[in-house]
């Protein structure tokens, strides 16, 4: 098939998050698995930064009328060992020492940016003669390219056989923006009406990608459950329940090249699940390296995400004190000003127990995932997660909240003495400690569990081994989502 993946951020290029993750993830497997894929993203400073001087020039530019104005766009075509990239430029709009915004807020015209990227990609990919079968789109940022497929791009050659699936990676970000923004679309103006993409008197680039698209799909089988309840569903869970034929939850996977403590080059030991050995040499590095004061049978904990409530810092916050008597706890991330005072006033109160690492380093994200005995994940909600992926391959077991991907993807022990850790079956085989409610007494508890297990050897050494075992490759996904391309497209052609 010929698959188009179109997406705001995509590793290696630029990333801000697991999006990226699982666009450039998508891109190579489905490459890999011999289908002609183009990736479609913007070029911005933190890409051009990736290339250096050796940035492609240039394949083509051409005018977007945007509103009453003429946007300039150049396009960027990259090729390396098959895989094919087209990077979307126009240094006004995405040159930014940021892809979404500062922490003061998101930047003012990020609807007119998106809507820029959208027109810009499918009149990229008419203009290099790639038409494909399907576009893969992400989040709210591509929102409005199913709708423009079925609208202002519905006779052009290059897409009068191009299907779309819309995948919604996190339903609290729609892309909400004045209506003022609706010439920029460059949808017809009729589509703005509560059936079309109207929302409370606004636009709503997420609601435009669900209504639009052929195929609407999801990152975990629990999240398509709990964003169809007006809880979790953030006002759009009308609207999913209108596609629930076709609505499909599919999981992520991560990266088994990039992500492989067997190989990996920013660990200080590498090690497997039938050799662990040097995951003591990779605690002692990281024990070095955040100054704890710690002994053998204490666990270090890790938290390695966005400082947002979302995540659950919150919870970690106020379980700080039972946590740091158990054991030593690094953080990784960056956030809200807020958390960066309080986690700083912590780590005064608690030296030697806590280290908190606000500016993101690649190897010290690596070395907190293979150092670590604990993973802490007590998220208000996680639609997949990639944190609890990546830490049980690296052996880190998971305590976190049972929600979205983190209850597809964290087999909990069921018993507080760990019987069922024996377990002979795979798929049952326990990874980690679920909890249900959202409070701190509720995460406090379950890090007591874990760590009363940590003090077992001979129990603790099998639970890693489940979670180093679990298969989370893309492989199984990809497949997932290529049969429902070949599905829909038999629907629409014959």
């Amino acid at each position: 098939m010929k698959i188009a993946i179109a997406a705001s951020e995509a590793f290696p290029f630029s990333k801000t998050g697991g999006l990226a993750d699982v666009a450039g993830a998508l891109w190579k497997e489905f490459s890999l698995k011999g289908h002609d894929t183009i990736l479609i993203t913007p070029l911005y400073k933190q890409t051009a930064g990736y290339f250096g001087k050796n940035l492609p020039p240039a394949s083509a530019s051409f005018n977007l009328r945007l509103g009453s104005a003429d946007i300039k766009c150049d396009i960027h075509l990259y090729s390396s060992s098959g895989l094919k990239v087209i990077f979307i430029s126009n240094k006004n709009l995405f040159l930014r020492d940021d892809l979404y915004g500062t922490d003061a807020g998101d930047y003012i015209d990020n609807g007119y940016r998106f809507s820029f990227f959208c027109r810009a990609a499918l009149e990229a990919l008419s203009v290099l003669e790639f038409s494909p079968d399907v576009i893969h789109c992400n989040d709210w940022q591509t929102g409005i390219v199913p709708l423009l497929l079925k609208t202002r791009y519905h006779d052009m050659e290059a897409f009068k056989k191009c299907l779309s699936l819309m995948s919604i990676h996190n339903m609290g970000y729609q892309g909400i923006f004045s209506p003022d923004l609706m010439p920029a679309t460059g949808l017809p103006h009729h589509l703005f009406n509560p059936d079309g993409i109207e929302f409370y008197g606004k636009i709503n680039f997420l609601k435009a990608g669900i209504i639009g698209a052929d195929m609407v799909a999801t990152v975990s089988r629990h999240y398509a459950d709990e964003i169809l309840t007006t809880e979790k569903g953030f006002g759009l869970e009308g609207v999913l329940k209108n596609r629930i034929a076709d609505f499909y939850g599919i999981p992520n996977g991560i990266d088994y090249d990039i992500w492989d403590p067997a190989s990996d080059p920013f660990l200080p030991a590498n090690y497997s699940a039938a050799d662990p050995s040097g995951k003591l040499k990779c605690r002692k590095a990281l024990v070095e390296k955040c100054g704890f004061n710690i002994n053998s049978r204490e666990p270090v904990f890790a938290f390695i995400g966005r400082l947002a409530s979302q995540k659950g810092i919150d919870l970690i916050i106020e379980s700080a004190e039972s946590i740091l008597k158990m054991g030593c706890m690094s953080i990784i991330g960056r956030g809200e000003k807020k958390y960066h005072t309080l986690l700083n006033a912590l780590c005064k109160k608690y030296p030697g127990r806590l280290n908190i690492f606000t500016e993101f380093d690649e190897s010290m994200a690596r070395l907190a995932y293979a150092g670590s005995d604990i993973f802490l994940m007590p998220s208000l909600y996680e639609p997949c997660g990639l944190g609890q992926m990546i830490a049980m391959r690296y052996g880190c077991v998971p305590v976190a909240r049972n929600t979205g991907g983190l209850s597809d993807t964290i087999v909990s022990t069921k018993h507080p003495i760990y019987d069922d850790i024996n377990s002979a079956e795979q798929d049952i085989k326990p990874t980690g400690f679920l909890f249900d409610e959202f409070s701190s007494s509720a995460l406090a508890e379950a890090i007591l569990t874990a760590a009363l297990a940590f003090n077992i050897p001979d129990l603790w050494r099998r639970l890693v081994a489940n979670s180093m075992t679990k298969n989370f490759s893309w492989s199984k996904s990809a497949n997932i989502y290529i049969e429902l391309y070949k599905k829909y497209s038999k629907s629409l052609n014959g």
